[in-house]
Formats: structure tokens, C-alpha cells, sequence
């Protein structure tokens, strides 16, 4: 069985709703969530807090959240991440899958983004690593 992480999220978008939404989400289902709207702030928090889980939005000006994962996969390998996208094309799904990270698909539903979240943090099982979607309503998984 995986070691449980620590609690701690640190959303990282650079709109403000998109944070609050991630946040309140992921705040009602019990973790401790910090937000920041982008990659620079997300690295200084990084050195100076313990997460046990980082989520970037892939579009950012700047450093893109694939770039900052790319970063945090060479300055703290043990820290998984989740990349999150409106718009994830075929370019964004590959980059997310030679990261081994997972990419989910904005506007997510809350159960989808707190099973992922669950396991990426040690807990229930979730998809590996690659493009979360759920499927369009009326259709069958």
C-alpha cells in the first residue's frame, strides 16, 4: 500500500476563479488547499512549505504549468502533481504523459477531481497517468 501525503494542495492558476473553484472543492472535501495565480510564487512556496500535491492549469503567461512541473519533477521528484486544462489538446495530453502526470479536463465534475486528487495524495485508486475526461451525459464510460 502507498504512503499517505500530506494534506496540503497548492492550486496554482493564473485566473482567480479557477482557484477559488479548485479550492472550494477540494476544501470541502477536507484538504488544506493554498492557491497562488502563478508558477514563480507556486516554486517559493514549494521550497518553503510541505505539499503533498501540486495543481497547475497548463495555460498560465509565463511559466506554463507543464514547465512548472517539469521544474518540480528536478527540484522535489517526490511531489506528484495534476495538470488541469480547458483546453487539452493533442500537444498538452502528450507533454502530460512523458511528465507521468494527469491531465483533467476543465469544467471537471468534483467527484472525478477528488478521486484523482485521493490517489495522487495516497488514497483510493484513480486513472494513471494520462488524460482524465468523463464521458458526455447520456453516454455510457
Amino acid at each position: 500500500m502507498s504512503q499517505k501525503r500530506p494534506d496540503r494542495i497548492l492550486v496554482v492558476d493564473d485566473d482567480p476563479a479557477g482557484c477559488r473553484v479548485l479550492g472550494d472543492v477540494l476544501g470541502q472535501a477536507g484538504w488544506q488547499v493554498d492557491t497562488v495565480t502563478d508558477a514563480t510564487a507556486a516554486l517559493t512556496l514549494v521550497r518553503e512549505g510541505r505539499y503533498g500535491l501540486v495543481i497547475a492549469d497548463v495555460d498560465m503567461p509565463g511559466i506554463s504549468g507543464t514547465a512548472l512541473v517539469t521544474q518540480l519533477a528536478r527540484t522535489h521528484p517526490a511531489l506528484p502533481a495534476l495538470l488541469v486544462s480547458c483546453f487539452p489538446d493533442e500537444r498538452t495530453r502528450r507533454e502530460a504523459r512523458a511528465l507521468g502526470v494527469p491531465l483533467v479536463a476543465k469544467p471537471f465534475r468534483d467527484d472525478v477531481l477528488r478521486v484523482v486528487v485521493g490517489h495522487l495524495l495516497g488514497g483510493a485508486d484513480a486513472p494513471e497517468a494520462g488524460y482524465v475526461r468523463e464521458p458526455a451525459r447520456g453516454t455510457r464510460p
